[in-house]
Order: structure tokens, then C-alpha cells, then sequence
């Protein structure tokens, strides 16, 4: 493989700020978007490559990721802990990647790249605003002094 050739050190989309930053423009490219479903370590799969959704194939809870859009051709990531359906294939990066095209292989690597960061800054975040919540019921539930000359207390 030539050093100028190596499918995990390019994007093989164009990242579209222009659309990543417009709300309307971003519903307008899922509508008719080829879309790959990650359910936090796996990508569903169909044959040898990666499942393409459409935006009607997918419903629930979960998030979108634009990746970004190649000859008009838009695409996202469909980042959700459930799986499509029961009698699909899910299969890691790590099992799949020999079998992709550039193409796939350049989404794959980018979207779970960008989920995993994106949980992770999520679930930090959330921890904080937990603990918060969880100190300020401890705060409420404490009995409060009066007797001491410096004011009320919490015990």
C-alpha cells in the first residue's frame, strides 16, 4: 500500500459545514440520506459491507450524526443502543473493515469515531449534573440546627 494511499488517514466525504450548521438544511439531506445504523460497538451489516438505511427504516430513540455528503449524495450515522431488527447482523469495525470499500470503511471509522466521542462528553456531563442533583437532595433532606449562635446548620 503506497504511504499516500491509506484508507483510515482521509475523509472520503466532504464534512458540509455549510449544512452540519443548518438545522433545515440537515432534515432536508436525512430525508433522501444513505444511512448507516451503529448501536454503540457494532454496525449493522448486510453481506460483506455495511446495511444502507433510509430515513423511513429507521424510528426510536437515538441520534443522528451528520458524516457528510459525496457527489449529492448525503449521509449519516443512526447512533441508537437498539438494534433494527432481530434477524439482522451486527458486526464490529474490527470484523468488517478487510471487507469494505474506501467509501464505507471512510464513514465507518469517522461515525464511530464521532459517537464515541460524543457519548462520552454525554455521560460525562450527565455524572456532573447527577451528582449535583444527588448533593442538592442530601442538602434538602439534612434536619437544620437553630440552637447554635452562628446560624442554622445542617446536621
Amino acid at each position: 500500500m503506497e504511504i499516500l494511499n491509506l484508507p483510515l488517514s482521509r475523509s472520503t466525504v466532504d464534512r458540509a459545514a455549510h449544512i452540519r450548521s443548518d438545522a433545515t438544511a440537515l432534515e432536508s439531506a436525512w430525508q433522501s440520506a444513505s444511512i448507516i445504523h451503529f448501536n454503540g460497538s457494532e454496525f449493522l451489516t448486510r453481506g460483506t459491507g455495511l446495511a444502507i438505511l433510509k430515513a423511513d427504516q429507521v424510528s426510536g430513540v437515538g441520534e443522528r450524526i451528520f458524516l457528510g455528503e459525496r457527489e449529492g449524495d448525503f449521509f449519516f450515522l443512526w447512533c441508537s443502543e437498539t438494534n433494527i431488527g432481530a434477524d439482522e447482523e451486527y458486526k464490529t469495525l474490527r470484523e468488517i473493515s478487510s471487507e469494505l470499500s474506501n467509501l464505507e470503511i471512510g464513514l465507518a471509522v469517522h461515525g464511530q469515531a464521532v459517537a464515541l466521542c460524543t457519548t462520552r462528553a454525554l455521560t460525562a456531563v450527565n455524572a456532573v449534573f447527577r451528582l449535583h442533583r444527588h448533593l442538592e437532595d442530601l442538602c434538602a433532606a439534612a434536619p437544620v440546627s437553630t440552637s447554635s449562635t452562628r446560624g442554622p446548620i445542617r446536621q
